[in-house]
């Protein structure tokens, strides 16, 4: 079957020393069956989703999946006993090492490892690697979920994604129509007597935001670069949160104009060996009602608490930051969850480039400032932009797509990705499933990766890292995790 063009675009994304693959894990408190294992996922992966077993194969300048004439689940499943008394940390050790080994080649592009004997030795764990070019985050969530049993009555899953899905160029300018009258209403209310107040609020913070980008450009000559998105952002802010076209102009020049990743402690040029790190063990209730109670979203919270982690991780290892931003890619479904899996997978999302907030260390102002740029964010047609920039891109020679790929990415720290998982607890081949987390890829010369996975009422937040540049990615997992600790302290109550 002919790979389409936007599959292509993450199948050829692969860097030696950063591969484009997905990857989670499933912590069972029970050992499955290994045959019963194999039965599961054979029926309903392999047989349910023939590109499971198919090679990228070129023809005539062409790409498509071939079936593997030597397909054997034998290769693609495996299992391993790990050494007696094998703990959290054994476990990580091992994913580490695969995640910079590359699926041999002429094969399909997944496995599925067992990792048996950890803990009281009746504990396991389900390491599962797939390819991006075959499917992306949400629809491998939904592979897992139709891999796995639910208990009676309960597999509800959070609906994420977008029914109306951008199309091309004509579906883009009526959609920016719908919203010129609106917009042009807020940007002439923001420069009228009516909205002069509110105007004067934001001049009288000029002088203060001035003197400081002078002071921090004079310290850090390289730091110029950023100033033309600052001003971007500063006039951006006499604007209503949800001005679609002020936001989306806004994103579109930092698309094009925003400076590399600045230079902290986790950069330079990625090497091949990784780390991982993660906790797994956040009460989402919690969550919830710490999101009510500050007039937020969970997404806002656990944003703001990445924040706050990243700014005490990088003031330990002597790169503080004291206000600006740090950009992440932020992967958007342009399919809902609940949609009906496609038997070629495939992959059905957008990418934009979050602002995060970085530098502020008191919880509610960092939550404050999350809050504004995930709303910039969400009231902006940046995922229809990037999606037509995407699709364009690989109709274009390989090189020349590669070339902007890599320009965009290296804006970006790295990948960030929220995924909601089942709410009620999974069986896999008759074992309970107590966790399940997940790894986003990276590209161009990112060094980090965040992926958030909701599962049966617990959240969980798994760490990727270059080795060499960033020393203890469970440091950062632990931090997000005392981040969450100090917005649900009770003196903070009040003040939002």
């Amino acid at each position: 079957m002919p790979i389409p063009v936007h599959d292509q675009t993450w199948l050829f994304m692969d860097k030696p020393n950063n591969l484009m693959y997905i990857n989670a894990l499933l912590w069972m408190r029970s050992t499955p069956d290994f045959a019963d294992l194999v039965e599961v996922i054979e029926e309903r992966v392999v047989g349910k989703h023939p590109v499971m077993g198919c090679r990228a194969v070129q023809d005539g300048g062409a790409w498509f999946w071939e079936p593997d004439p030597d397909f054997d689940i034998s290769r693609h499943v495996t299992q391993r006993r790990m050494p007696k008394g094998s703990t959290k940390a054994d476990v990580q050790d091992h994913l580490s090492t695969c995640f910079g080994t590359p699926f041999p080649s002429g094969r399909p592009l997944w496995s599925m490892e067992l990792l048996t004997g950890i803990g009281d030795g009746h504990e396991s764990v389900l390491f599962i690697r797939i390819h991006h070019g075959i499917t992306d985050g949400i629809r491998s969530t939904q592979l897992l979920l139709n891999m796995c049993d639910h208990d009676a009555g309960e597999h509800s899953v959070a609906r994420v994604g977008d029914r109306h899905a951008p199309g091309g160029p004509l579906d883009l300018f009526e959609f920016v129509g719908r919203h010129v009258v609106h917009d042009a209403g807020d940007l002439a209310r923001a420069t009228s007597p009516v909205g002069a107040p509110d105007a004067m609020k934001q001049l009288t913070r000029l002088p203060h935001a001035v003197s400081e980008t002078a002071r921090r450009v004079i310290r850090r000559p390289g730091t110029i670069r950023q100033v033309p998105g600052e001003v971007v952002e500063g006039l951006a802010s006499f604007t209503a949160e949800d001005n679609t076209f002020v936001n989306t102009s806004r994103a579109v020049f930092r698309l094009v104009f925003e400076p590399r990743s600045p230079k902290l402690a986790w950069s330079g040029t990625p090497g091949l060996e990784k780390k991982v790190g993660w906790v797994d063990d956040i009460p989402l209730d919690e969550v919830k009602a710490l999101a009510r109670d500050r007039h937020a979203t969970v997404n806002d919270v656990l944003m703001s608490s990445v924040s706050r982690a990243l700014t005490t991780y990088l003031a330990e290892e002597g790169t503080p930051v004291t206000g600006g931003a740090l950009n992440w890619l932020v992967p958007i479904s342009l399919a809902p969850l609940d949609a009906e899996l496609p038997p070629d997978l495939g992959n059905h999302f957008s990418l934009v480039m979050f602002r995060m907030p970085v530098g502020i260390n008191d919880p509610i102002d960092a939550l404050r400032a999350t809050r504004s740029m995930m709303n910039r964010t969400k009231h902006s047609l940046e995922p229809h932009v990037a999606y037509t920039i995407l699709q364009t891109l690989a109709l274009g020679p390989r090189m020349l797509s590669a070339g902007v790929r890599n320009y965009l990415a290296d804006k970006c720290v790295g990948q960030l990705t929220n995924v909601p998982g089942p709410q009620s607890p999974l069986n896999l081949a008759g074992a309970r499933v107590e966790s399940v987390l997940g790894w986003v890829p990276l590209s161009g010369d990112q060094t980090l990766g965040l992926c958030i996975f909701t599962y049966a009422g617990r959240i969980g937040i798994g760490i990727s890292a270059d080795a060499a540049l960033v020393r203890d990615p469970q440091r950062i997992a632990d931090l997000v995790a005392e981040s969450l600790d100090d917005l649900t302290n009770g003196s903070l109550a009040g003040r939002y």
